[in-house]
């Protein structure tokens, strides 16, 4: 398996990515005051374009739809993907503008005399209108809104999960190796930011933040420190019919891979 170039250069990569960005984060504020922001920054972009290329180098060159093999996952990985496909979609969807028809109806009312009276009678008049609606939504007082009730980086999580969907779906190790690290950076790079957050290192975390939301997905609804219900009037509809589409394509092209 280590002899795989593909394997070498995407576990290399990726290793190197997490790595870079724990070290390179956790020291911020003492390599800023010894070094400057200026340097601090373009060393971190320096370290993450090289890990960024190994591993997209492995795996074009050698990693894709070749290397060595493991056991089909069936109907069972199938639907673990999509149940993690859809839930990562979801979450992605609702980073973008709210999506809505350009065509709205809106009523109209035009004065109308009648036995030397005006009245007004009622109709109905088309309208083109920005298919994204860029207007912010009412942020609650605590902050929490949408996404952020279902976990404080669903950014991380959301891409993590459909990786991991592809990496529970695909034959062949090095694709694997590939779909499978970001779930991992997504843990470790959550906490890790959490970790720095609560000493005001680059952001902050409060206390009272912490306890009503969560890192992991779902853990703040399931204890009760959010509430369903809000989360599922803050839902972009629109939006979450998109990501599950995309996430039912997925499904899908597998089906199709196991004929």
């Amino acid at each position: 398996m280590f002899a795989n170039k593909a394997i070498k250069f995407i576990g290399l990569g990726w290793t190197g990515f997490i790595l870079e960005n724990v070290v390179m984060s956790h020291n911020r504020d003492w390599i800023i005051s010894e070094f400057g922001d200026h340097k601090y920054h373009m060393t971190y972009n320096v370290l993450s374009t090289a890990a960024c290329s190994s591993i997209l180098y492995g795996y074009i060159k050698h990693g894709r739809k070749s290397g060595p093999l493991v056991p089909c996952k069936g109907i069972p990985g199938i639907v673990a993907s999509l149940v993690l496909q859809t839930i990562g979609f979801g979450i992605i969807s609702q980073q973008l503008p709210k999506l809505q028809m350009p065509v709205g109806v809106k009523s109209e009312t035009k004065p109308e005399a009648t036995n030397n009276a005006i009245n007004t009678t009622g109709g109905s008049a088309l309208f083109v209108r920005c298919p994204m609606d860029f207007r912010p939504p009412d942020v609650p007082a605590d902050g929490v809104y949408g996404t952020m009730k279902i976990s404080r980086h669903a950014a991380f999580w959301s891409f993590g999960m459909v990786c991991a969907g592809e990496a529970l779906t695909t034959v062949f190790l090095p694709e694997v190796v590939m779909f499978s690290f970001p779930i991992v950076f997504a843990l470790i790079g959550s906490e890790h930011q959490d970790y720095r957050y609560r000493r005001n290192s680059g952001g902050s975390l409060t206390p009272e933040f912490e306890r009503i939301t969560s890192n992991i997905p779902f853990m703040a609804l399931l204890r009760g420190k959010q509430s369903w219900s809000e989360l599922y009037n803050e839902i972009k509809w629109t939006n979450a019919s998109v990501g599950v589409s995309i996430a039912l394509a997925f499904a899908l092209r597998n089906l199709r891979r196991l004929k």
